[in-house]
């Protein structure tokens, strides 16, 4: 049911919502209450991506700040192709489709293309190996443990403790990507998500799950002969819950696939910009070199901004940070302020100091939108220390830089 754009669900979903938003310390709530209209709901946060509740209702969660608007099809068009750069995704079939397969929520879409993956896996064929064996049989096979054979007990069946290869499937990477089969034939409820994956179920059935995932990851071998199976990695960890940087887990017993919405943007902008900085140039992500304050010989507060322009001989020319935040260019009164953040300026003007000694050209970087479509005028710490204010393009990777910067970049 809605009620003035939001969307209500019952009242144990909400109980339950509410007590995993409260309860989870570790990563911002992805939902907030809020009261419209005299009626109490949630209102999700810089999440996006899809939840499962105990009673089993799915709740996706899509951005709103595109300028393209909020049709459903073109914001998954757009958050899959962020998803596909940022975890290195293989989505090359996603890429030569059409949009119009795009109605189906995400999770699903993403559980389709890992799916045609693993069939394509399949097609190639499924490698084996030669697995170590220990046995109790009465032939003699492969090599005799000699003390174990010693320490048998008399009166005991006349067996032999052997040892032995045998050549099987049952590999680090056969096991992960079974693992992996099994958790989306549970998420799925798309028919023919569903048939595929009770396909592939069969094919990998004589091949045992992963009981360790990290120590199988740890195992996963870059051999020429599985250079087919390296497409298939990144799927697996972000469906075994291994890619933590971007993703909330944990918190969910069920489909879980929520991505914070301020690290995935940070994470794609700086993909994007470091394929395309000219020679002599390169992009630095995350740097803590400086600290605010030195106290008692030692560094307090560390700076780490998003992003760092430097020559290749280690001089820093430019500070970037990132905000997933919408902005309106119109609202340019001195009380308004485009609604900027003050606290970011605060943080803009320390990186500045300390990165760049107080000389050059820094960057805050917004999405581009319908109320944000080109870079503001400069804001002047001083006369040598300029923060320029410009939006990244979602839809064609473009970023708008005034054409007067301090370093060279392409920005097509």
């Amino acid at each position: 049911m809605s009620c003035g754009g939001a969307t209500s669900i019952t009242v144990e979903d909400w109980d339950w919502l509410n007590e995993i938003c409260l309860k989870n310390t570790e990563s911002p709530a992805f939902f907030q209450p809020v009261y419209r209209a005299g009626l109490r709901g949630l209102q999700a946060t810089n999440y996006v991506g899809t939840v499962e509740t105990p009673s089993g209702t799915r709740i996706e969660i899509l951005p709103k700040s595109f300028s393209i608007g909020d049709d459903p099809q073109h914001l998954r068009h757009i958050v899959l192709k962020m998803l596909s750069r940022v975890l290195d995704l293989n989505t090359h079939s996603w890429e030569h489709g059409a949009l119009a397969v795009m109605n189906q929520p995400l999770h699903e879409h993403l559980i389709g293309i890992f799916l045609s993956g693993v069939e394509h896996l399949v097609k190639k064929g499924i490698r084996s190996n030669y697995v170590l064996r220990g046995d109790e049989q009465p032939f003699l096979r492969g090599r005799l443990r000699v003390e174990k054979q010693l320490h048998r007990r008399p009166g005991t069946k006349p067996e032999f403790s052997i040892e032995y290869h045998e050549f099987l499937a049952d590999r680090p990477e056969n096991r992960l990507i079974h693992s992996a089969i099994l958790a989306v034939s549970k998420w799925t409820r798309n028919p023919n998500n569903q048939r595929r994956a009770r396909s592939l179920r069969f094919v990998f059935s004589e091949i045992s799950v992963s009981a360790n995932y990290k120590g199988d990851f740890q195992q996963w071998s870059h051999d020429r002969s599985l250079i087919h199976y390296r497409g298939l990695r990144p799927w697996c960890e972000l469906i075994l819950r291994i890619q933590s940087p971007l993703y909330m887990a944990g918190a969910f017993s069920g489909l879980s696939f929520l991505f914070p919405m301020e690290q995935l943007f940070e994470r794609y902008v700086a993909t994007i910009l470091s394929r395309r900085m000219h020679q002599g140039f390169r992009l630095v992500a995350q740097p803590s070199r400086h600290s605010l304050v030195k106290h008692q010989g030692a560094d307090w507060f560390r700076l780490k901004p998003d992003l760092l322009i430097e020559r290749r001989d280690g001089t820093c020319i430019s500070v970037l940070d990132t905000k997933w935040k919408r902005i309106d260019q119109s609202l340019h009164s001195s009380h308004d302020k485009y609604n900027l953040s003050q606290a970011d300026f605060y943080q803009m003007a320390a990186y500045g100091e300390r990165y760049l000694n107080g000389k050059g050209d820094m960057f805050l970087i917004y999405p581009k939108t319908n109320a944000f479509q080109q870079n503001l005028p400069p804001f002047i710490f001083s006369a040598t220390l300029k923060l320029w204010v410009v939006p990244f393009d979602l839809e064609s990777d473009e970023i708008h830089l005034p054409d007067n910067v301090s370093f060279d970049i392409a920005v097509e």
